[in-house]
């Protein structure tokens, strides 16, 4: 029996240039920038202090402006890759299940795809600002595939019935977890109480999906 299709986002057709448009954007060599950046931090804050060791005058004074200058990189790279992320959420909500895949550019599994149903959904709790949820299910009842940066499926449990994910603001992914979500999930939940901040559905669909 197939079952109707409730809340569908982004359109099947709009998928592809949606992933492409977030995953496009992913910072190369990642772990390595950021293997670096956390180096040069560690050294830095060993080097800021040796001015009280070293017992020769000049090195005492340069060293610690060397360690000062390698923070100052390391926290500058660090923000730069972090301002460089970009996330997004594909929802197939159906009358007794929902299919979630969430998309995230500097994650080691850039793809991971859950296929759950509502009843085996233990919580799912909402940040206060709702910009981000966390899903707690029956893994042995649900479905996970998480994919690679090398486009390979992942064969160890990488999710285990937990998933973590950013939802983009005023978006289609925030009006699911605010509005649609609490009328199909069959558990209690933390955070939906925000969603007074935002007025009715009617009024969030009015002012942001415009």
């Amino acid at each position: 029996m197939n079952e109707e299709l409730l809340f569908e986002y982004p359109l099947k057709a709009d998928r592809k240039r949606f992933e492409s448009e977030i995953l496009s954007s992913a910072p190369e060599n990642f772990k390595a920038q950021r293997a670096r950046a956390f180096v040069m931090l560690i050294i830095g804050y060993v080097l800021i202090p040796l001015s009280d060791i070293i017992p020769w005058e000049t090195p005492a004074k340069v060293v610690p402006i060397i360690g000062i200058v390698l923070v100052i990189i390391a926290i500058l790279t660090m923000k730069s890759l972090i301002g460089a992320r970009r996330t997004g959420v594909e929802i197939d909500a159906y009358e007794t299940y929902m299919q979630i895949t969430c998309i995230d550019n500097i994650n080691s599994y850039p793809r991971r795809t859950v296929k759950v149903y509502y009843d085996n959904i233990v919580l799912c709790n909402i940040s206060n600002g709702c910009g981000s949820a966390m899903m707690i299910y029956q893994p042995q009842n649900s479905e996970e595939i998480c994919i690679d940066r090398n486009g390979e499926k992942a064969f160890d449990n990488v999710l285990s019935g937990q998933l973590t994910f950013d939802i983009n603001p005023y978006s289609y992914e925030q009006y699911f977890f605010l509005y649609v979500a609490p009328k199909l999930f069959k558990t209690s939940t933390k955070g939906w109480k925000t969603v007074k901040k935002f007025g009715t559905e009617y009024e969030y669909a009015a002012k942001y999906l415009q």
